[in-house]
């Protein structure tokens, strides 16, 4: 049987995805800052007019890149599901950590994780404001339910602080190697583990912390 050839919406939704996979690579072993439009369309293969063609510009594509990267760990789609659930503020969370578990549990690798890590720990000035307007969404969301939770408005200082101690472990186990996290905690064998443990673990220890914030005056 012949194969038919690609189509033309075909063929620029492969030369789109090719150019987004090439970029998350190049970003992530160098930087927003070192990367060029030519070396990305070379190692995709595209003509060099490609990047804007497709994104509009480099930047575009930094932009397009951080999004694919975030919701190579979890999607956009899961958050907005869950905001739109009719639950207690205090099963949100838990639905929100179980998200962050399973994206711990596979152990995703690959660019998203090397280019998330690079940019949060060392952002680059592309980076950094790309990397806040791609997450904010998702900070916003818990800090409606962390505001629920303690009975205390989406921006006082104390909701801020206590997202922080929530996602941050989430965050080291996340993008911090296996090898050193193992090497550090040798009985620790996050693969192995039971999900719901590590759910109820996370979760046990932010409703604790949020209950001591609901306390305070």
């Amino acid at each position: 049987m012949a194969t038919k050839d690609p189509t033309p919406d075909e063929q620029k939704s492969g030369a789109r995805a090719r150019l987004l996979e090439a970029a998350g690579q190049v970003f992530a072993e160098q930087g927003f800052e070192a990367a060029t439009g030519k070396e990305i369309a070379e190692r995709a293969g595209v003509n060099a007019a490609g990047v804007n063609y497709h994104f509009g510009s480099l930047e575009g594509l930094c932009a397009a890149v951080l999004a694919a990267a975030r919701d190579r760990l979890v999607a956009s789609e899961a958050f907005a599901e869950i905001a739109a659930r009719p639950e207690p503020p205090e099963q949100k969370l838990r639905a929100l950590i179980r998200l962050v578990v399973g994206a711990i549990r596979q152990g995703k690798a690959g660019w998203a994780l090397r280019l998330l890590g690079r940019e949060v720990t060392a952002p680059s000035p592309i980076g950094l404001s790309l990397l806040v307007s791609t997450v904010r969404p998702r900070v916003r969301l818990l800090r409606s339910l962390v505001g629920q939770i303690v009975g205390r408005p989406e921006d006082d200082p104390e909701v801020a602080l206590a997202c922080i101690s929530i996602v941050a472990p989430l965050q080291l186990l996340l993008i911090a190697d296996r090898k050193i996290v193992h090497g550090l905690h040798p009985a620790l064998d996050l693969p192995s583990m039971d999900e719901e443990a590590l759910v109820e673990h996370f979760h046990g220890f932010a409703m604790a912390g949020l209950a001591r914030i609901a306390r305070r005056e």
